[in-house]
């Protein structure tokens, strides 16, 4: 089975490969990548997501293999390739395009566990926590809920970070009621200024 999953993702990218319209052809080639690292094709993720010209894309790619490596038990190997993903967001002078990709590496590194490396991401970039916060706090509490330990402390230790924000602190209070439900209550008065 997975032999045979191996030769449709190699004609899948043969065939992606001649795509045309280059946004198609990445978004092609990004999910290929995605799918040979699930099945444990890293070396050719790796050089797919190697050819994909548009940085922004290409740091997004490294980080969704980087997340299937982590998936897999390959988590040094993971670490090397958030790495790598970071040092491509960093080279994009685009200010949106470079949030955009700095976000996706964060929310991959705290869904694959590397809450360190997310957490880091969202206290350096301090001007994009903005864009950052929401998500990188969701996949925190998801994986604190089903009792990772460090994603919980990470949860806490950006939870600080909202309070210069109305929306920000609201969003971030609905995930510590969903992550603490013992305490909703409270949580709620809190909020609502009782």
């Amino acid at each position: 089975m997975v032999e045979k999953t191996k030769e449709v993702l190699e004609q899948a990218t043969k065939i992606a490969e001649r795509i045309e319209d280059a946004g198609e052809r990445v978004r092609a080639l990004r999910e290929i990548a995605k799918e040979m690292a699930k099945v444990g094709m890293v070396e050719q993720a790796m050089e797919i997501a190697e050819r994909i010209e548009d940085a922004e894309k290409r740091a997004e790619a490294l980080s969704e293999i980087a997340e299937e490596m982590a998936k897999a038990g390959m988590e040094e190997r993971a670490k090397e390739v958030f790495e790598q993903a970071m040092e491509t967001a960093e080279k994009i002078e685009d200010a949106k395009k470079r949030a955009r990709a700095l976000r996706e590496i964060a929310v991959g590194m705290a869904k694959a566990g590397e809450v360190e490396g997310a957490v880091g991401i969202v206290e350096r970039e301090a001007g994009l926590r903005t864009e950052m916060l929401p998500s990188v706090l969701e996949a925190l509490a998801e994986r604190a809920r089903e009792g990772d330990g460090k994603s919980k402390e990470g949860f806490l230790r950006l939870l600080p970070l909202c309070g210069w924000s109305l929306g920000l602190a609201y969003g971030a209070c609905g995930l510590l009621a969903w992550l603490y439900p013992e305490q909703g209550e409270a949580i709620a008065k809190v909020v609502s200024g009782e």
